[in-house]
């Protein structure tokens, strides 16, 4: 500690043992002084007079343009800044307020408590009344009251709680009530509306609708016409173009384009594949295996219910189609096989008697029952 102010005394000691060097003891006062900060003022500006602040301004331009050639360029400035000065602090009314000593309702009605003995007794009776509203202002609501709450509900541990995001007690109990109940009223006539689409969005859908309906009507005549001729031929893979050159779909090839009726064949093979009814082989994309009685699938399936259930996992219960699907997948030619095709193939063993079906979901060879 170098400065001198903050010492209180300074001793030398004799030196302790077989030391030569004194000991020199201080008494130092470590309590730092404290400045206190004054605290500042803060100008409030009331609502000034701007008519009297321009008839100022007016007349100090004409004095400067009477004296112009009389002073020189700091005269006139020092006398237009004293002449401004003067009218603001005239016309503009200001208060200073020293920050932190600003009261609140409470504390001005708490400060006025202490001399209600030196006024009437009406008057005393309405500052009880400003007392209590103060009060119940600041403290909050008092059991009772009817508050108004905007928020949402939510759900925390299955309870259901409000999150009020503002709230505020109301006044008139009845004019809220009548609110609630017209509410609901307000948002039947609002909101409560069938959905109606904008007029030209709806006419381009209308239109797009009505050729979809020419697309589908070609679409299930295509259809029914090579489901009749695949149940009655015994043909066992089908094309694209086997199709087209059907004479059963003559009327309909003179009727449409060819590339029409091209893409509205593949899609009806596509259909049928999604029900079940054909199956699309995996060494050639574009051909279509027919399910019947005879076909490979059907074969196939026989085949591995026949190996599977030979085994002890599933020699009682069978074999879930599942996993006679999972089985198919492991072989090249049926490793993109659906659900459908095979169902349709494990009816049809059953339909013939080849196989029964054990649980909902389990088959078992007639072979092994």
């Amino acid at each position: 500690m170098t400065n001198p102010s903050f010492v209180n005394r300074v001793e030398t000691l004799p030196p302790i043992g077989a030391s030569d060097h004194d000991i020199v003891y201080s008494e130092i006062n470590l309590t730092l002084p404290q400045n206190k900060q004054q605290a500042h003022k803060v100008l409030h500006y009331k609502k000034a007079n701007w008519e009297q602040i321009e008839k100022d301004l007016t007349e100090t331009y004409k004095e400067l343009k009477q004296d112009q050639d009389k002073l020189n360029l700091d005269e006139l400035w020092n006398t237009f800044k004293t002449n401004i000065q003067k009218s603001i602090t005239k016309n503009i009314p200001t208060k200073s307020i020293v920050a932190g000593n600003f009261h609140t309702g409470t504390s001005i009605v708490k400060m006025l408590r202490n001399d209600m003995c030196k006024l009437p007794v009406e008057l005393q009776s309405k500052f009880k009344c400003l007392d209590t509203n103060a009060t119940e202002e600041f403290s909050g609501y008092t059991l009772g009251s009817v508050i108004q709450i905007r928020g949402k509900i939510s759900i925390f541990r299955d309870k259901r709680q409000i999150v009020a995001a503002s709230h505020q007690i109301v006044s008139d109990p009845m004019l809220e009530v009548f609110r609630m109940m017209e509410l609901p009223k307000l948002y039947q006539m609002k909101y409560d509306k069938p959905f109606e689409l904008p007029w030209k969005v709806a006419k381009k859908l209308m239109s797009k609708a009505d050729e979809n309906d020419l697309n589908t009507n070609d679409m299930k005549e295509v259809k029914t016409t090579l489901y009749g001729y695949l149940q009655s031929s015994e043909i066992k893979e089908i094309t694209a173009n086997v199709a087209l050159n059907l004479e059963s779909l003559e009327a309909i090839r003179n009727r449409l384009d060819s590339k029409i009726l091209r893409k509205c064949v593949e899609e009806v093979l596509i259909s049928l594949e999604d029900d079940g009814f054909l199956c699309r082989r995996i060494d050639n994309d574009k051909v279509f295996e027919v399910l019947h009685k005879d076909c490979d699938l059907i074969k196939a399936i026989l085949h591995i219910l026949k190996e599977e259930c030979s085994k002890e996992k599933y020699m009682d219960k069978g074999c879930h189609y599942l996993h006679v699907i999972e089985m198919l997948n492991r072989t090249y030619q049926y490793s993109h096989v659906k659900k459908q095709c095979v169902m349709y193939g494990l009816d049809k063993l059953e339909l013939q008697s080849d196989i029964i079906r054990s649980t909902k979901c389990h088959y078992l060879p007639i072979n092994y029952y």
